[in-house]
């Protein structure tokens, strides 16, 4: 090879994936050509599912990469991935600089059949949603409700969960993260539903508030502003827009209706072949993140009040001609059970 090149080299197994088409345990180095190696346990599959004709499948390690490297005068890493233990391996045999957001940028778009997956996956997740609600029981636990939900995933053809689910019964909805455990449904409760699916190894995110018998008007009025706030977020995000401006539509809304305090997370993040992917749509996002046509993210405004309940919305959407398309047919309602 001519030296003076420049290379990216890549370990993570779900960016391998959505630049080649092909998921493998390995290191795959982009280049003028690109080369992923791998070993036995994935090279047969992973030479007949690649997808890129610049990529050549060969059996091999981090040994084989640093000596087609000698060469090479640069090398870029995910800094924000790989480990330091590679940062040294490949400092041996040349240059290396921070490749962190190129990767990033790369990934962030998706083409035609990649948003054709995320669209499945999305559809798989809503049909497990709605084909869960009927089991919805007073005295089940969280952990039957999700599990629940993942069986349902796996029928209609998901090959699992893109992340932990979490099911919040009750005072524990106000938790945004919270760890699905033994909690009971009572009676008169709030049910938060954050769960998503992965199909031909792409993640959707969906997030669902519901009410188990006999709302308050305080629950209801607070539901109508994360209701709001989100179908705002919706139809005034466009192409070429910051990420940090376009996070404020949601949570302006939220201030305006005086739940701004009460909103404690960002707006949203980008989803692909990983679950959380650039970019963020966040106050802290830099100017320079701009949302672009093709890029797959979330809009999920919720609102938080320990000791009680919380609320959030979540639907998967992506950027198509400059502006945002749900991958989600629901209208968002509340809806009231049991």
């Amino acid at each position: 090879m001519e030296s003076g090149q420049e290379f990216i080299l890549i370990t993570k197994p779900e960016v391998i994936l959505h630049l080649t088409g092909a998921y493998a345990e390995g290191y795959l180095l982009i280049g003028d050509k690109n080369y992923l190696f791998t070993d036995p346990r994935y090279f047969y599959a992973v030479k007949n599912s690649i997808k890129d004709e610049k990529t050549v499948a060969l059996l091999g390690g981090l040994s084989e990469v640093k000596e087609l490297l000698q060469e090479k005068s640069l090398v870029g890493l995910d800094f924000s991935y790989e480990s330091v233990n590679l940062y040294k391996e490949i400092k041996k045999v040349t240059e290396v600089f921070d490749a962190t957001d190129r990767i990033n940028r790369r990934i962030a778009r998706k083409n035609e059949t990649q948003l054709e997956f995320v669209q499945a996956s999305c559809s798989i997740c809503e049909k497990a949603f709605w084909a869960t609600l009927p089991s919805i029981r007073l005295g089940m636990t969280e952990l039957e409700l999700a599990s629940i939900l993942e069986y349902n995933f796996k029928a209609l053809g998901a090959s699992g969960t893109s992340f932990d689910t979490i099911i919040a019964f009750g005072e524990n909805s106000a938790v945004p993260h919270h760890q699905t455990s033994n909690a009971t449904l009572k009676k008169d409760s709030v049910i938060l539903m954050d769960f998503g699916c992965k199909v031909s190894g792409y993640c959707s995110d969906m997030t669902r508030t519901l009410f188990f018998g006999s709302p308050t008007e305080e629950f209801l009025q607070a539901y109508s502003a994360v209701q709001s706030a989100h179908e705002k977020a919706k139809q005034n995000i466009k192409s070429g827009m910051s990420a940090r401006f376009a996070d404020k539509f949601a949570r302006k809304s939220l201030e305006k209706k005086g739940y701004g305090e009460h909103f404690t997370h960002s707006l949203g993040h980008g989803i692909g072949t990983s679950i959380h992917e650039y970019p963020s749509l966040s106050p802290k996002s830099g100017d320079e993140v701009i949302l672009k046509n093709g890029y797959v993210f979330s809009i999920e405004p919720g609102v938080y009040f320990d000791g009680k309940f919380g609320i959030r919305i979540e639907d998967t959407v992506a950027l198509i001609g400059g502006v945002v398309k749900s991958f989600m047919t629901d209208d968002l309602n509340l809806k009231i059970i049991g």
